[in-house]
C-alpha cells in the first residue's frame, strides 16, 4: 500500500508546485494550475491503466491452498485433498475438501472455533460465502455432524471468518474462509 501511495504523493508535490509557480508569476496562474488539472487527471488515467485494479490471483494447487490456509503443507494424515483459492490485493478466500482422522480435525480446529448447528451453517454458506463454489465443494452433500465457525481465522488478514463441516462417519471436512485487510 506505500507503494501505491508514492505515485499519487508525488503528484500531489507536482500540483503544489506548479500551484506555487503560479501564485508567485501572477501571469496566467489559474490557467496554469488549471491544465495541469487537466494534465493530472489524465496522467492519473494512464496510471490506474496501467498499474490495474490488482491482479486477481489463483492458488497453482490444492496443496497450496492448504498451505496458505494452515501455514503447513499438507502431510500423510491428510487424503483426497480438493482445494481451490482466489487471492485479489488485501483480500482472500479459500474452499478446502479433504479427509483426515478425527484426532486430527480436532487439533487443526482447537483453537478459535465454535459448535453451531447445522441449520446455521447453511444459513451461513447460503450467500454469504465468497467467489464462485467449486462443483466438489458441497458439504451437507457428505453428511457432515459437526459444524464449527470462527471469526478469528483468517490467515496473514486483519479480519475474516471460516466455517467447517466434518463427518467423523466418512472423515471428511469441508473448510471455507475469507480474510480481507
Amino acid at each position: 500500500m506505500i507503494n501505491s501511495l508514492r505515485p499519487r504523493r508525488r503528484l500531489i508535490d507536482a500540483y503544489e508546485t506548479v500551484k506555487l509557480a503560479g501564485a508567485l508569476t501572477q501571469s496566467n496562474g489559474e490557467d496554469t494550475v488549471r491544465r495541469f488539472q487537466t494534465i493530472n487527471g489524465k496522467w492519473i488515467l494512464v496510471l490506474l491503466l496501467a498499474e490495474g485494479c490488482g491482479y486477481l490471483e489463483e492458488y497453482p494447487d490444492p496443496e497450496s491452498v492448504f498451505e496458505a490456509t494452515f501455514n503447513t503443507p499438507p502431510g500423510p494424515n491428510i487424503s483426497s485433498l480438493q482445494a481451490y483459492g482466489r487471492g485479489f490485493r488485501d483480500n482472500s478466500y479459500c474452499y478446502l475438501r479433504f479427509k483426515i482422522s478425527s484426532a486430527d480435525f480436532s487439533s487443526l480446529t482447537a483453537n478459535g472455533f465454535t459448535p453451531i448447528s447445522k441449520k446455521e451453517y447453511q444459513d451461513e454458506t447460503k450467500g454469504s460465502i465468497t467467489g464462485p463454489i467449486p462443483t466438489w465443494w458441497n458439504p451437507i452433500q457428505d453428511s457432515p455432524t459437526v459444524f464449527l465457525h470462527s471469526t478469528s481465522f483468517h490467515p496473514t488478514f486483519s479480519q475474516g471468518r471460516a466455517i467447517v463441516a466434518y463427518s467423523p462417519k466418512t472423515r471428511i471436512v469441508n473448510f471455507y474462509w475469507d480474510g480481507i485487510d
